[in-house]
């Protein structure tokens, strides 16, 4: 009858000789990963389904524990790691207590090549293309810190990374897997009005993650925004650009206890000045003023009409004070107006509109 202990950290408390194996593929998605034996003291972890007679390699959230004859230990660990695209990604490795020897330290990618290679001697090796963003700093590899550092992350850092250290006849196998989660707006500075999509992107996407979203800093409830946002599948929201959507975006990727976020910057063109739909201007009676109307830099207005408005929004005839004539003068996109001398009965409500490709 088996008899095996769990426990969640880089080792278990056993009694009598541990069997130094290594213990890697092991698959998060199954409870239960058993391994095929190649070696006396080299074990492999395969996604099979059936026992062998004396090797179990049982794989518990995130801790590959190998077992044999009442004797376990765990071998591999199984991290997930969420970061922003742009910024910078630390991937864990930490062998404690740290090594009194010189450890030999390997990363590699997807099993597909070598990223940073220490041997026992302390040369290092780096694999192509890795140098420029890729480095384990030397000041923590004598704590039995190998943690692996890349900046400025891409789409194309994402997968499965492992980390291998052996110390003697110890062997510590850990995988890491790295999620990089972006935020794009399409198109990128959308025109007040017009369609535009938000889209949170993360490579790979994980299993049973959820994704929230953040207006500077706010939690956005979908089903209760006023703004027509929508969203048509996970991590994309469909909406009108509006002047109250600019801000900062931010997409919250939730996985268990997890979470990951990205940010990115939304700018609505349109009508700059005033900021707002509806605006306020004092004048006195007699002395001139300017009602502005300003768009973004870049867009050149069709069909601009300045109008008056009634208490039920139909358009009025101007005031003869209004003049016109001095938007001749101004660049495109600037249609503020000037009101000579305002007069006692110019109050009221006024609307600068204009058609932009």
């Amino acid at each position: 009858m088996w008899q095996i202990l769990l426990l969640l950290g880089t080792s278990l408390l056993v009694t009598g000789e541990i069997l130094q194996m290594i213990c890697s593929h092991c698959f998060l998605n199954e409870n239960v990963v058993q391994f095929k034996p190649i070696k006396k003291k080299i074990m492999t972890c395969f996604d099979v389904y059936l026992w062998m007679e004396d090797w179990v390699c049982v794989c518990i959230h995130t801790v590959c524990v190998v077992c044999s004859g009442g004797r376990c230990q765990c071998l591999s660990e199984y991290t997930e790691i969420f970061t922003e695209a742009g910024s910078q990604a630390v991937l864990p490795c930490v062998w404690r207590p740290p090594s009194t020897s010189a450890a030999i330290v390997l990363w590699s990618k997807d099993l597909k090549g070598t990223i940073w290679r220490k041997g026992k001697s302390g040369l290092e090796h780096w694999g192509i293309g890795a140098a420029q963003r890729v480095r384990c700093p030397h000041s923590e590899v004598g704590a039995g810190d190998y943690s692996l550092y890349i900046k400025e992350v891409r789409e194309e850092d994402s997968g499965k990374y492992t980390c291998a250290v052996q110390d003697g006849e110890k062997i510590l196998s850990k995988t890491i897997l790295l999620s990089v989660i972006k935020v794009s707006i399409s198109p990128p500075a959308p025109v007040e009005g017009n369609k535009m999509t938000i889209t949170c992107s993360v490579t790979p996407w994980p299993r049973e993650a959820t994704v929230s979203w953040m207006l500077n800093e706010k939690r956005v409830y979908l089903d209760s925004a006023d703004d027509g946002l929508s969203k048509n599948q996970a991590g994309v929201l469909e909406s009108k650009a509006s002047a109250s959507m600019m801000g900062n975006w931010s997409c919250v990727m939730h996985k268990g206890r997890k979470q990951g976020k990205a940010t990115t910057a939304l700018t609505v063109r349109g009508i700059v000045n005033p900021s707002s739909a509806s605006a306020k201007v004092y004048a006195e009676v007699g002395s001139a003023v300017t009602l502005p109307c300003v768009f973004s830099t870049g867009l050149t207005p069709s069909d601009t009409a300045w109008e008056r408005l009634d208490t039920s929004g139909s358009a009025l005839p101007l005031p003869p004070s209004f003049n016109l004539s001095s938007l001749l003068s101004l660049p495109p996109w600037d249609r503020s107006v000037g009101v000579g001398q305002v007069g006692q009965g110019d109050g009221g409500r006024y609307r600068c509109s204009g058609t932009v490709e």
